[in-house]
């Protein structure tokens, strides 16, 4: 029976270290024979790659074995060993000992497989190539999660996951594997059809927990080959059918004042009808009940949320209440999601109060609601008791529940450019702390003047364009729609929506100005872009009375020349080739003087002569055109105008020119 050799990839080159000697070691073990003795190579092979160097042997002596064996990477089926060098069909391995060299011999690195053993197997069909079931991220969290479980902390798991094969294919891979799965994960199809498998009678074909995938109609089964991996196979098999990890939220951190509470809910599915079990630590620093966690005592501690299989930790930082010099509560985004005054909004006036009273942000307790009805928020504003000035709707004193404000400082309007919402209201609370009463009345007055946001705002300042093209310029503005206004429409325009269009070189300012007559600027700047050569040629074709270069010579010089450009690995290359001047010598040196940007020239004739001729870069020579073009007696040269930057290229167009055809 022929020796089967298994094919190896080379990623044992990482072990070669020896390899740069390789060549010294691997050396003859016969003795020194006249010049007239054969010699014979010997070559290593690992796979298909040659390991180390070959080695050159006298007829009939011994070859040396390499001083390091080969190893082969070991893959999810096979561990692999290293078991002797074999000439090619050869059944037994070449003994170094005793094998003499006869010929030029290739020796190959053969290596046997022993089966790998696992205490569990999952597979997991991930699709069929056109659709995806399951995410290879998906898959990856599951292992992630499962492995983290203290019941498979130290088990050695193979993970599968197979994807772009029809289900019936995946179903036939299982039922083929050298390595049998225990525990499958597929579609409904896992015990359908001609490849249908066969399932453990207590791990049948279940649909998977909610929050594992995305795909809600994933199921999985336990096969009746798991012999004595039933144990492991049943537990994974358990936490697949309990609900996954994505399932319901709680959050992870909370930070709360001694004797301050907080809502802290963990919110479920639509339809989840089982109870979120909370725990945690002995310490007494916080308390939580009925959704809400209070703190105690300054420290940290935890809650655990817990639904089914999977478990969410709180982290709750309670810390020592601060002393404020002013606590403000904004009614911004209410139970449906409607929003009054955005967050962005409360912050600017918050920052724009802290920076005309020249207060740190700690000295002041800004809070922006989320989340409740007018009611709630009222009714949250007098449970705190400590209230100094609210800013919210209407509402503020004419709801169920109502807050009570001060006799002098009641509520008005807030003024105009604070906020996109016009209506809304300030007051300062009835519960104003003595103390703070003189910064509640600085914030009031503030709030009921018009806010330094009622001025307009432009996203550019600057705009550089090249003529047709446009841009739309968006304003910021409160109040009545704006008016737009270009100061020098033949550079640039723009129209009642605030697109800006390029019309010709230049510099023009744009302005924008709302209802109150505030303004805001945008400098436009118009400009040509030029492209820039790679290399430009200007070929002076022939007097006006005889055509010197013909097309068919242009042809052959662009041909020549995008030959050397392939030869020398040049790519993408922006070059011009001008060939429409016939004249006089003298006006073809004018107009590239004039142009600036010729790098290199050609002529029927010794150009250097003419008058107005820019001259030649630098060690640069007017040289004859050797390719074969209709005349023999032409020229070319790199000239003074030729840019540092072109100049390899018009180098090279002027060598591949000027070489014997």
């Amino acid at each position: 029976m022929k020796k089967r050799f298994l094919s190896f990839i080379p990623t044992v080159l990482l072990t070669l270290g020896f390899l740069a000697g390789c060549g010294s070691s691997l050396t003859s073990a016969s003795s020194s024979a006249s010049s007239t003795i054969a010699q014979h190579t010997v070559t290593f092979y690992v796979d298909a790659e040659v390991y180390g160097t070959a080695v050159t042997v006298e007829d009939g002596a011994k070859v040396t074995r390499p001083s390091v064996d080969p190893t082969k990477e070991d893959d999810d089926e096979y561990t692999y060993a290293f078991d002797g060098w074999y000439e090619s069909n050869a059944e037994t391995a070449w003994n170094f000992d005793t094998n003499t060299v006869s010929h030029d011999i290739d020796l190959f690195a053969n290596f046997t497989g022993t089966l790998r053993t696992y205490d569990l197997v999952v597979w997991a069909w991930g699709g069929d190539g056109t659709t995806v079931y399951i995410s290879e991220d998906e898959f990856n969290n599951l292992k992630t999660v499962i492995s983290a479980e203290e019941t498979y902390a130290d088990s050695d798991i193979l993970w599968k996951y197979k994807t772009g094969i029809t289900n019936d294919v995946f179903n036939s891979t299982v039922g083929g594997a050298l390595i049998k799965p225990d525990v499958i994960i597929s579609g409904a199809n896992m015990t359908n059809g001609d490849y249908a498998l066969s399932l453990d009678i207590e791990g049948p074909r279940t649909k998977m927990g909610l929050g594992w995938f995305g795909n809600t109609s994933r199921y999985a089964g336990i096969l009746n080959t798991v012999g004595d991996h039933f144990t492991l196979a049943k537990g994974v098999y358990d936490i697949l059918l309990d609900e996954g990890p994505d399932y319901f939220n709680f959050p992870t951190t909370i930070t709360v004042e001694i004797g301050e509470s907080k809502d802290l809910l963990a919110v479920l599915p639509e339809g989840e009808t089982r109870t979120v079990l909370f725990s945690g630590n002995d310490v007494p620093i916080a308390t939580y009940l009925e959704g809400q966690v209070t703190g105690v005592a300054e420290g940290v501690t935890t809650i655990i949320a817990t639904l089914g299989f999977y478990a969410i930790e709180c982290t709750i930082n309670v810390v020592i209440p601060v002393s404020y010099d002013l606590i403000v509560w904004v009614y911004g985004i209410n139970s449906t999601a409607t929003t009054y005054i955005s967050e962005v909004e409360s912050t600017a006036m918050r920052d724009a109060f802290l920076a005309e009273n020249s207060l740190s942000p700690d000295s002041v307790n800004w809070v922006f609601s989320q989340g409740l009805t007018n009611t709630n928020f009222n009714a949250a504003v007098n449970g705190a008791g400590n209230v100094d000035v609210v800013i919210s709707g209407n509402k503020i004193d004419s709801d169920t529940d109502i807050v009570l404000l001060h006799t002098e400082y009641g509520k008005v309007d807030v003024g105009g450019g604070w906020f996109a919402n016009t209506s809304r209201k300030v007051g300062v609370c009835a519960s104003v702390d003595t103390e703070h009463l003189e910064l509640a009345v600085k914030l009031y007055d503030m709030v009921r003047n018009p806010g330094p946001a009622y001025e307009v705002s432009l996203n550019r300042t600057t705009l550089t364009l090249a003529p047709t093209q446009t841009e739309a310029l968006v304003a910021t503005y409160y109040g009545e729609a704006v008016t737009w206004e270009s100061n020098t429409p033949s550079v640039a325009t723009i129209d009642e929506t605030g697109l800006v269009t390029a019309v010709a070189d230049g510099s023009a300012t744009i302005t924008v100005t709302d209802a109150a007559m505030h303004t805001a600027t945008c400098i436009v700047t118009v400009q040509t872009v030029v492209e820039v050569k790679d290399l430009v040629v200007d070929i002076l074709i022939g007097t006006s009375t005889s055509l010197l270069i013909t097309e068919a010579d242009v042809a052959l010089i662009i041909s020549t020349f995008e030959a050397a450009l392939v030869e020398n690995s040049y790519t993408d290359v922006n070059y011009e080739i001008r060939a429409d001047f016939r004249g006089a010598g003298a006006d073809f040196c004018a107009r590239m003087v004039a142009a600036g940007d010729v790098d290199v020239a050609i002529g029927a004739s010794n150009l250097t002569t003419q008058t107005g001729f820019p001259g030649m870069y630098p060690d640069s020579l007017w040289t004859n055109i050797k390719i074969g073009i209709t005349s023999t007696s032409r020229y070319v040269g790199v000239i003074s105008t030729c840019s540092t930057e072109n100049l390899t290229l018009a180098q090279l167009f002027v060598s591949c020119l000027t070489v014997v055809a």
